[in-house]
């Protein structure tokens, strides 16, 4: 972890027992009892020397670095014994305490010791002070106080076995309680677990309410190999171990390599013994009958034909429930299903609080295994949240990646796996030998899958950041029941969007195999730029590619687009660029992505230049290509390569007779020239603009050159001409219902009614076109709203607003680029 102070403390957990029963029956007192119970507990641990971390929704986490923690605890359940609590009568709380090291950083304490503490409080009985080995070797026992030896157990956590103690005192009413409330208390055979149960908080929820419900009898926990499903399930059967009276067992189906034998590993893993060798099944099944019980069967995957003898078991043994973990859904009756997906990792570069993410917390945790004392310094940080989000929050991955930092920076292990998947191989003996290496894990899954779904899995490798059901079906044919078969068996995800999407190792896996046949290869890419190119055309027209739908189809489908244009570009495929190039660019300005905007175009344009055996329909690419990039300079403030680049595109467009693009080289040119100061070219070329666009009928670029051509008008002071134009614009854009650019033409009008002195008229123009701008997604009109409104601030005298709105405007300009 991040290196913080790492101290030796006691740590005191405090619950009420019976709260929810108790809020139920007596909602109203309850508040004021609550109320008391925090006062009690504050005003004792702070008079004992210890420190409240947090408060719960019924007790307290709370530290002593020193201090009397066993004098706090004993004055705490005296106090609580006397207290008058009313309609509620009794309020009994349990207390835990336990000593050990933690790393501190501010108010933050995290380790396996707190979580473990927390477990030994959990495992007692209201009126009851539990204490461990560890307090009483550091504390001294109050004044006529023992302690009661209640035994070695295995907590609800998994790690080793915990002896605990009682703490006795003539003045605590409670002497008898039932046995603690731990797995040594009840029938299981759950594996102790060597490491620490990391996040899945959500998950850990879910599946409890689930196992709650009486309704459910058949659970089951799906997803990739590796990631976490038997460490889930273990604990979730640890966590409601309590429901069942007859016990929690866990069978491994792991090693077993026939459906004959899940019987006999089932009777095994519940110790019971058959009392002749004549059928078997009948033997289990007469045995589970009356119990009430947990099987967690585990790993069930290659044996799915034995899905039949769970629902033989579940329709024997009425009070019997099962949870399954499989790569793959049982598809039974009555299933209930939890997706189980990677661990939290971050989205991007920045990571603030690491202790935010569980991907990296297991991280620390491998790479601590690895190297005794591993801290992530301040350089590491990002390099870790890379690693985890590279392998998808991957359990499996991260502890393969972590494992390497015996001999390599953190830096060093994201680079290489960045290569290749094949890097996370590992020399840890406790894991399986098929999950002793990544692509062992992803191999077992690909082996179980039908040629058809081999080759649609492949295919699909060719899609970035997710997929429809219909790109899929036309990019690389895979069929609704092969997509479906696919999300069963856990190699694909359907999300909250309705998109498919791969685990990242996962991609990388199929696209290994999908490059080993370059004809294939070649032929699904070409497919997938046909898709894209066509999705981009269908959404070009200047009007309806400004709806906010459309806007959002392109900006979730961006990852695919970039790839189909980058493969355009590659192939020298004209014809997939002229598709894509008015709705990219349309999407790059509204959005203000004008750096990434420029750099796409001009990849375009270098391997433009290099074509010599273009034609016209191919030079008129080029100059739109070259036009677009130049309005993508104007905005970056480089006028003078903007101007370079439109004027070689209208020479193109010239040169072929492309009048309806003359129009749109010619605005920007004009846009150009004001902005370098040169007010009479600048209206040169927007009369151009204006003549080229009245005569092909295209209203949107005629708007736009009356709006450009007031913005020279107010340059030159001309305000009622400016208004005029404004005005022709907004009535033309009103027409053609072009909502972005009826919010420039609103932006205007209230910039020129700023400077006639019309402040009410102003603010109404800008409040509207803000609120346009904002809801079409274009930061660009919003900050520009926002400097214009600014100067009419300082025009009234109202420096503190101007100011702010000033600062706001800049902001958005910079994180655009602009």
């Amino acid at each position: 972890m991040i290196s913080g102070e790492t101290k030796e403390l006691t740590f005191m957990f405090t619950d009420i027992e019976g709260s929810t029963q108790l809020w139920e029956r007596h909602p109203d007192s309850m508040t004021a009892a609550l109320s008391r119970h925090d006062s009690v507990l504050e005003d004792g641990v702070s008079r004992f020397g210890g420190k409240i971390i947090a408060h719960g929704g019924d007790g307290i986490f709370a530290t002593f670095e020193g201090g009397q923690p066993l004098e706090c605890a004993l004055s705490v359940q005296r106090q609580f014994q006397q207290e008058d609590w009313g309609e509620v009568e009794e309020l009994r709380i349990r207390v835990g305490l336990h000593f050990g090291s933690t790393e501190v950083r501010g108010a933050n304490h995290s380790g396996p010791v707190v979580n473990r503490s927390a477990r030994v409080m959990a495992s007692g009985w209201g009126g009851q002070v539990l204490v461990t080995p560890e307090v009483t070797n550091i504390h001294s026992l109050p004044d006529g106080a023992s302690i009661n030896d209640l035994g070695t157990h295995l907590l609800k956590d998994l790690s080793e076995p915990q002896q605990i103690f009682g703490l006795v005192h003539p003045d605590l009413r409670m002497t008898e309680f039932p046995p603690l409330r731990t797995l040594s208390s009840q029938p299981n055979n759950l594996p102790a677990q060597t490491t620490p149960f990391v996040g899945r908080e959500s998950e850990l929820a879910q599946t409890s309410t689930l196992l709650e419900d009486p309704q459910t009898r058949l659970l089951t926990l799906t997803g990739p190999g590796g990631i976490g499903k038997t460490r889930l399930s273990i604990q979730v059967a640890s966590e409601n171990s309590d429901q069942f009276r007859d016990g929690v067992w866990f069978v491994p189906l792991a090693p077993v390599d026939s459906t004959d034998l899940i019987v006999s590993t089932i009777a095994e893993s519940l110790r019971f013994s058959f009392y002749n060798p004549q059928d078997l099944k009948a033997q289990l099944l007469n045995y589970l009958k009356e119990k009430q019980i947990l099987l967690v069967i585990d790993n069930l995957e290659h044996l799915m034909t034995g899905a039949d003898l769970i629902a033989e078991i579940l329709q024997g043994a009425p009070d019997a429930k099962m949870m399954v973990t499989s790569r793959e859904r049982l598809n039974l009756r009555g299933e209930q299903i939890v997706d189980v997906e990677g661990l939290d990792v971050p989205t991007n570069g920045h990571i603030e609080d690491v202790d935010s993410y569980a991907a990296i917390q297991l991280f620390v945790q491998g790479a601590s295994r690895a190297q005794p004392g591993y801290a992530l310094s301040g350089e590491d940080i990002q390099s870790a949240g890379q690693i985890c989000r590279m392998v998808g929050g991957l359990p499996l991955g991260i502890e393969l990646a972590s494992a390497w930092t015996r001999v390599l920076t953190c830096q060093e292990v994201a680079s290489e796996i960045e290569q290749s998947i094949d890097f996370l191989g590992g020399t840890l003996r406790d894991l399986p030998e098929r999950q002793r290496s990544l692509r062992a894990v992803v191999d077992y899954s690909w082996e179980m899958l039908t040629d058809t779904e081999q080759t649609a899995f492949m295919s699909m490798a060719v899609f970035s950041g997710g997929f429809t059901r219909e790109a899929a079906q036309q990019v690389s044919g895979a069929s609704l029941m092969t997509l479906t078969s696919l999300q069963d068996k856990s190699l694909l995800r359907f999300n909250s969007a309705r998109r498919y999407e791969f685990q990242p190792v996962l991609q990388q896996y199929a696209e290994d195999k999908f490059r080993k046949s370059q004809e294939e290869f070649d032929r699904v890419q070409s497919a997938h730029a046909e898709y894209y190119s066509s999705f981009l055309q269908a959404r070009s027209d200047p009007i309806l590619a400004q709806e906010e739908t459309v806007l959002a189809e392109i900006g979730t489908e961006i990852e695919n687009v970039r790839s189909a244009w980058q493969w355009a570009v590659e192939h020298k495929s004209f014809e997939h660029l002229a598709r894509s190039v008015d709705a990219l660019f349309i999407f790059y300005q509204i959005r203000g992505w004008y750096e990434e905007g420029n750099q796409v175009f001009s990849s375009a344009i270098e391997m433009m230049r290099g074509n010599v055996d273009s034609g016209p329909e191919q030079e008129t690419t080029s100059g739109k290509i070259l036009a677009c990039q130049g309005a993508f300079q104007l905005r970056l403030g480089v006028p003078a390569k903007a101007r370079e680049l439109l004027e070689e595109s209208r020479d193109i467009f010239q040169r072929n007779d492309a009048n309806e693009e003359i129009g749109f080289c010619l605005n920007f040119l004009g846009l150009t020239a004001r902005m370098q100061g040169e007010f009479d070219e600048a209206k040169g070329f927007l009369d151009q603009a204006l003549s080229v666009n009245q005569e092909t009928g295209d209203r949107f670029e005629e708007a736009l050159s009356l709006q450009n051509l007031g913005t020279v008008a107010f340059s030159q002071g001309e305000y009622q001409e400016a208004h005029q134009l404004f005005q022709s614009s907004l009535e033309s854009r009103t027409r053609i219902g072009e909502r972005q650019g009826i919010a420039y033409s609103l932006n205007n009008l209230a910039l020129v009614a700023n400077l006639l002195g019309e402040y009410d008229e102003s603010d109404r123009y800008f409040q509207e076109s803000y609120s346009a701008f904002e809801t079409i997604g274009n930061r660009w009109g919003m900050a520009t709203c926002l400097n214009n409104r600014s100067y009419g601030r300082y025009l009234q005298g109202d420096y503190e607003e101007g100011y702010q709105q000033y600062d706001e405007a800049l902001t958005i300009f910079k994180e655009i680029g602009d």
